[in-house]
């Protein structure tokens, strides 16, 4: 019925808009923290400069020095977590403009009232053009397997929540993780000064 397929669409539209919203405070949570952690391991190595152990690694830590701190540079002016939020904000004030309307409009459904559905509706469209904002496909894929959930197989699920991670979450993990298994590496392995004189 073309009533409920609208229905649906407005619901799978606002929880799709919400779950945007919570992925991009995550984002900016990564955001915020990630300089901050690869300015410590880079202060760190420069701080162990002055120790003994690390007398024969000056080399490495000189060159983990300049390619961390460019990234860091590069990431502070690519990544702002201040726009993420701000477009976080976005996403759940449309989606609870969203979710009102949609109330109405079941109510409306049920009570068999269509020219109040048809009224209710056109404010979905001026909704959309308020905001001016577009969640991302698998936003809208998440939602659907969530509403459906035997629409797709147990192998299926996990490769759309492995595509969900490597796209949204894995770049951050990813950054964070060779960063500080370089500097446990520039610390803690045989340096290769040591290794040539063996």
């Amino acid at each position: 019925m073309d009533l409920d397929r609208k229905v649906r669409q407005i619901w799978i539209t606002y929880c799709a808009r919400f779950n945007a919203a919570a992925r991009l405070r995550r984002r900016a949570v990564y955001e915020t923290w990630l300089v901050p952690i690869l300015s410590v391991v880079i202060l760190t190595l420069n701080v162990a400069q002055l120790m003994p152990f690390t007398s024969n690694r000056q080399t490495e830590i000189v060159i983990f020095t300049i390619f961390g701190s460019l990234l860091t540079v590069v990431i502070g002016l690519i990544w702002r977590p201040s726009e993420s939020l701000s477009r976080a904000r976005s996403m759940d004030e449309c989606a609870l403009e969203m979710k009102a309307l949609s109330i109405h409009i079941e109510m409306a459904v049920e009570a068999d009232l269509h020219d109040q559905f048809l009224e209710h509706y056109s404010r979905y469209n001026d909704i959309e053009a308020k905001y001016n904002l577009n969640h991302d496909h698998l936003d809208h894929e998440r939602v659907t397997i969530w509403k459906e959930p035997g629409r797709l197989q147990w192998i299926q699920k996990i490769w759309f929540h492995i595509r969900y991670y490597f796209r949204y979450h894995c770049g951050y993990h990813l950054i964070v993780v060779i960063a500080l298994s370089a500097a446990v590496w520039i610390l803690l392995s045989p340096s290769s000064t040591q290794l040539q004189l063996k």
